[in-house]
């Protein structure tokens, strides 16, 4: 039974990836509001073919046991939750997901009842239809499979001259017509985004990272991550699906295995490219500041490290044997998972201390945490929110006047003198942060003439061998902010540079 399973799940994962490929492109302009040119038949086929390949695997097994107990489980959810999602009444997905801004009382193409779904699947079965006269001949037969979906020149054939088939994709294909899909709905956005992100659990699933050796994982892009449920207590149909996220992942991924003796980083990398192991640090984390921190202070006590990038976007299922809830960074060494990059520079401080981070100006009294703190804080809520500049604006003059009672000639240019403090490893990746996307998102840059040492510093810290070799290309720092910059979108990143310049 578990090689039929094997036999069928690549087309079940061909299908489900082509599916939320094609979902995520119209969620993707829904949200931006451009339109749709679409070919409502091309979105039926596409369903149906999903749908085809869900009804085989039920006609192999009604129970959907294929001989790996846990492994049928997490499978059976899966393909469970997209059809409760699919099925399930706008109010109850409202309640469940929504919150106060969604509507219960609208028409939602994508609502599709589980008898309805079969249906469709069981008509786009290409052996319901060898005795089909079809314009060009016998029904294709590219497949090797027994079981296999009508292609899309017979799929439109039958829409137009099959009556049976009309009655059942016909109104699906009208409901699929651009001008509904893109309604103003919160509830129809909804739905169309539990289901596309659904769809790529599939395909996490049939195809795991970080091997995706038939899935890409830039192809495994998400419109929606779900909030936490509004209401613990779901009705037992719903909570069979949502078993707790822990125990479905119990014993069925697979192992990080690091070098021994060496620590193991997990830092955030770029979005949208999947998440890798380099074997030399040079310019490959992503958006994360607290990943750039934990980097510093390796660099610049020089430990010896395993570096591994997670795409926040596409956290592998691996990692969560890593770590529970997929965090970034985190760092595992001797056996001890240390999380939060304050943490992680306290224990390499302290298990490292050979080479220990420089001790700030003794002669100062002030420490100057709090007022990196309030510059951090600041430039975040600056970033978010632009009538937050005059708060904004207070934090840098509170810092320039730090770095200059701190920083004198004779000692260095950084809080360590000619080294790199814990201060400097704290403020470095945020005034980073500061230059690359308070141009972009807020169209801001240090006023001409003021703030001489925040210039000082930043000149120093960018001349530094260490921050050198552990910033974010610009156009990867950026993948965080991109969604605040009205017009500015992933694909337009490459030529970010040009912009800075």
């Amino acid at each position: 039974m578990y090689n039929s399973y094997r036999e069928y799940s690549e087309p079940l994962l061909k299908a489900a990836a082509k599916l939320q490929d094609h979902l995520y492109i119209i969620g993707r302009r829904k949200a931006t509001g451009k339109k749709v040119l679409d070919n409502p038949k091309y979105t039926a086929y596409l369903l149906g073919r999903f749908f085809c390949y869900v009804e085989v695997f039920k006609q192999l097994s009604p129970s959907m046991a294929f001989g790996k107990p846990r492994r049928d489980r997490i499978f059976s959810n899966i393909l469970g939750r997209i059809q409760v999602i699919l099925a399930m009444d706008n109010s109850e997905l409202v309640q469940l997901y929504g919150g106060d801004n969604c509507s219960s009382n609208i028409e939602n193409p994508f609502k599709i009842p589980s008898q309805e779904q079969a249906s469709l699947g069981q008509l786009m079965l290409r052996e319901r239809w060898l005795e089909y006269n079809f314009r060009g001949g016998s029904p294709h037969k590219t497949s090797s499979y027994a079981h296999s979906g009508v292609h899309f020149p017979e799929f439109t054939e039958l829409l137009e001259e099959n009556s049976e088939f009309s009655r059942w994709f016909g109104p699906l294909v009208e409901a699929l017509n651009p001008d509904h899909v893109i309604g103003a709905s919160d509830s129809q956005n909804l739905r169309l985004g539990l289901f596309q992100t659904a769809l790529v659990d599939l395909v996490d699933f049939l195809d795991p990272a970080p091997m995706c050796t038939i899935i890409p994982a830039y192809r495994r892009r998400r419109l929606y991550t779900p909030p936490r449920m509004v209401h613990t207590k779901l009705p037992q149909t719903l909570a069979n699906i949502y078993s707790e996220e822990a125990d479905q992942r119990d014993g069925m991924l697979p192992q990080f295995h690091g070098v021994p003796n060496t620590v193991d980083v997990f830092v955030s990398g770029p979005t949208g490219v999947g998440s890798t192991f380099h074997t030399k640090v040079s310019n490959v984390i992503g958006d994360c500041p607290y990943s750039h921190r934990v980097l510093l202070a390796l660099e610049e006590k020089q430990v010896s490290y395993n570096l591994i990038t997670i795409d926040r976007k596409l956290r592998p299922s691996w990692y969560y044997n890593v770590h529970p809830e997929a965090k970034v960074p985190v760092i595992s060494h001797d056996g001890i998972l240390i999380e939060e990059s304050s943490n992680i520079v306290d224990y390499l401080e302290s298990k490292f201390p050979e080479k220990l981070l420089a001790q700030r100006n003794p002669k100062v009294a002030t420490d100057p945490l709090p007022v990196i703190e309030a510059f951090r804080s600041r430039f975040t809520s600056f970033i978010e929110h632009e009538d937050e500049k005059p708060e904004f604006m207070e934090s840098l003059v509170s810092l320039d006047s730090l770095l200059q009672r701190f920083i004198t000639t004779e000692r260095g240019p950084f809080f360590g003198g000619k080294k790199l403090s814990e201060e400097d490893v704290v403020v470095m990746p945020y005034l980073y942060h500061m230059e690359i996307a308070g141009k972009i998102v807020r169209d801001f840059e240090l006023p001409h003439g003021l703030f001489p040492s925040i210039r000082n510093y930043m000149d120093a810290m960018k001349a530094h061998p260490t921050f050198q070799k552990t910033k974010a290309k610009p156009e990867n720092l950026l993948f965080g902010y991109v969604e605040l910059h009205g017009g500015l979108h992933h694909d337009e990143l490459s030529s970010v540079s040009d912009i800075l310049e």
